[in-house]
């Protein structure tokens, strides 16, 4: 933003006193009639240009899953926020299953009539679609080059059944069995005596020595889950959201809680937390790429 304004300034004063006083030094003022129109037509051709390079021509998604792995019942309740940056808007909007809910969020609290909802003319900014098996977002909530904030929730099997969900512990050799329909990329375990283990790179159907650990482990862990401090948005209420009633992205659900938890206090005996691959069924588009995401799976040893 800085640097966006520092151009303008830039042009700014190069169209206007800068070439005015050369070209009147050189007694060529007419020529401020060429120059003028044509600095700012390729100012804007390279500013096109550069955002075509650096951002490329696919939307831009940044997800942040939470999943609670329900190992008895062969089930994942889970809780995302997603970012959505379309560049050009291939799409026509973001679809998500229709038994998701999928809430659009908006930086201040729902009770300003801020954002999602009708101008002044009375027409539609955005469109919600919901069919049998989807519903979709569409017109402002997916409009390009503006940056889209949502939180999705629901419960799926994921492909797992009860024969394979499983994520078995051995204390006595300390080894560990997937028989989960997903890989690992990192895992913590606390066995029932209180003891941390940990360890990486374990795939789906393997098993894998783990290594003796500490509480740091699930700090480690949590590191590529936790953003920049300048990025880390306002969960908690605040005066206008209590006055004007919260909105979306103001609250912190029960999950979130529990995994805030987990890496302040340590985690309960018998349990685990795993950093896996993204689950790409849970992304409202179908060709996007992928920017500092993260998914965290949590729950219960059988």
């Amino acid at each position: 933003m800085k640097s966006f304004i520092f151009l303008n300034a830039f042009l700014a004063l190069l169209i206007g006193p800068v070439s005015y006083f050369y070209f009147r030094r050189k007694q060529r003022l007419y020529l401020l009639y060429f120059f003028a129109p044509l600095t700012a037509l390729f100012a804007t051709i390279g500013l096109f240009l550069y955002a075509l390079i650096s951002d490329g021509t696919e939307s831009m998604v940044r997800v942040q899953q939470l999943t609670w792995l329900d190992i008895p019942n062969a089930q994942m309740a889970y809780h995302d926020r997603q970012t959505y940056f379309p560049v050009m808007a291939k799409e026509p909007g973001i679809s998500v299953q229709s038994d998701v809910a999928f809430f659009p969020v908006h930086h201040s609290p729902s009770g300003f009539h801020y954002g999602y909802n009708r101008q002044q003319s009375n027409n539609l900014r955005g469109d919600i679609v919901v069919s049998g098996t989807a519903q979709s977002f569409r017109g402002v909530f997916f409009s390009p080059r503006r940056q889209r904030q949502y939180i999705s929730v629901g419960v799926t099997q994921n492909g797992l059944t009860e024969k394979i969900a499983a994520l078995k512990f051995r204390p006595e050799d300390a080894v560990i069995s997937s028989a989960l329909p997903f890989d690992i990329d990192q895992l913590v375990v606390r066995d029932t005596q209180g003891q941390y283990w940990v360890t990486r790179k374990l795939a789906s159907g393997g098993n894998q020595k783990m290594l003796p650990s500490n509480s740091s482990a699930v700090v480690d862990s949590l590191t590529p889950f936790r953003p920049p401090p300048a990025e880390v948005p306002k969960l908690q209420q605040t005066y206008w959201a209590g006055l004007y009633g919260q909105s979306t992205g103001s609250e912190v659900n029960l999950m979130e809680r529990r995994f805030k938890e987990w890496g302040q206090k340590g985690m309960p005996a018998g349990s685990f937390l795993a950093i896996t691959p993204i689950d790409t069924d849970r992304v409202g588009l179908q060709k996007y790429r992928l920017v500092d995401s993260v998914h965290v799976v949590m729950g219960l040893l059988p």
